[in-house]
């Protein structure tokens, strides 16, 4: 490792992910350090409840965080920082949002993620949400990025998920991002 503490960087980076939660019917991730992934730190897929509290994810080629297709989620009073892309992603969430189709989801439109209280930094992006559907994004520090903050709907052929709606954004401190 470059440096000292548990920001140091690895000298490089052998596991594809260190965390991953498939099909899961929920997972809670407290209390833990993800360092060093090829690909994400953290990877939650088609996961119907999950918590990642206090939780640092540090120096993952891509993401140092990756929830796709997952609902119920909650980011909360984590540390990310050193993603090559992204240091958060939760992407192609469900349609619960304001577009929702009611007979499928009853209880729409709700949020199905929220981060808060996260301090994410130094990545090319602080946040991604591409397809982010129905996300809220509060209280959290987002600085010293590439980019700080991106909600999107990408159309390219594949990508699962729906166009995102319903995202709210409050309360946040984005500041000194369009770093090189």
């Amino acid at each position: 490792y470059s440096g000292k503490g548990p920001e140091a960087k690895p000298g490089s980076l052998d596991k594809d992910v260190i965390i991953r939660a498939d099909r899961a019917d929920g997972i809670v991730i407290r209390n833990l350090l993800a360092r060093g992934a090829v690909e994400h730190g953290i990877y939650v897929e088609e996961t119907d409840g999950y918590l990642i509290d206090r939780t640092a994810m540090y120096w993952a080629a891509d993401y140092g965080n990756l929830t796709f297709t997952s609902d119920h989620g909650m980011y909360r009073r984590c540390d990310a920082m050193g993603a090559g892309d992204a240091a958060i992603y939760p992407g192609a969430a469900p349609e619960s949002g304001e577009q929702a189709d009611l007979s499928f989801y009853t209880d729409a439109p709700r949020i199905n993620t929220v981060v808060t209280k996260c301090d994410l930094r130094h990545s090319m992006l602080g946040y991604s949400g591409s397809m982010g559907n129905a996300v809220r994004i509060t209280k959290n520090e987002v600085y010293g990025n590439g980019l700080g903050l991106s909600t999107d709907t990408i159309s390219a052929a594949g990508h699962p998920g729906y166009p995102a709606d319903s995202v709210e954004i409050d309360n946040n401190n984005i500041y000194s991002n369009n770093l090189d």
